[in-house]
């Protein structure tokens, strides 16, 4: 009997440390910028790019066909339903890159003026006119959108967000899993460089390792 339990213990600890394994090392791990990057564009109808970055931190896969959205979210728009949410969502643009390796990074560049159609219906049935008849809207316009302060209960009204939503594959097994950027408010839109937020110890440990893995990738292809 005590054989028995240890087989089925250790059977148990070996499918955990396999499944750790495989959600960890080995597969892409995406890791999003700290904040939205905001500079000047001449080229942009309101006169700023943004955009956010991403990050393959994982040590040994690849990240293929990142397929990406931008949606806004805002709480309290409509003054009867002040706890729903509305969400819009926006074009992104970035230049084609079907592999990002271990290490490697990405940007999208978010643009605001590519408000859809409805929800510019949506927002001036709401009273958002301004917001909605300006092409040249900034991101920080949707991102100050606000409904009522509180609720009829006096419970407090959360602030609209932009969240990135990345589909990506695994380089290895074609796996396809899900990944959603944190809740970027208006004041993570900076004037400042991407951060992605690696420690030096931690990036010193993965070139170190992609270093290896390169190599290995060399030898099996002479």
């Amino acid at each position: 009997m005590s054989e028995l339990m240890i087989g089925i213990l250790t059977g148990l600890a070996t499918s955990i440390v396999a499944w750790l394994l495989t959600q960890t090392l080995l597969q892409p791990r995406i890791r999003f910028s700290e904040g939205v990057s905001k500079k000047d564009s001449p080229h942009s109808p309101c006169g700023y790019r943004y955009r956010v970055k991403l990050q393959n931190v994982g040590v040994f896969r690849s990240a293929l066909d990142l397929q990406a959205r931008a949606v806004i979210s805002v709480q309290g728009l409509d003054p009867e339903k002040s706890l729903s949410w509305t969400s819009f969502r926006l074009e992104m643009s970035t230049a084609e890159r079907p592999r990002v390796r271990p290490g490697g990074n990405m940007a999208w560049a978010i643009d605001p003026a590519s408000l859809p159609p409805g929800a510019k219906l949506q927002l001036k049935d709401l009273g958002f006119h301004e917001v909605a008849d300006n092409d040249a809207r900034s991101l920080e316009d949707l991102l100050l959108l606000r409904g009522a302060e509180r609720d009829s209960r006096g419970r407090s009204i959360e602030p609209a967000h932009l969240r990135v939503q990345v589909l990506v594959n695994d380089g290895w097994t074609g796996k396809q899993f899900y990944k959603a950027s944190q809740a970027y408010t208006d004041v993570n839109v900076k004037e400042r460089a991407f951060r992605i937020g690696t420690t030096n110890r931690w990036r010193r440990y993965g070139e170190r390792v992609r270093g290896v893995y390169r190599a290995l990738e060399f030898a099996e292809t002479t």
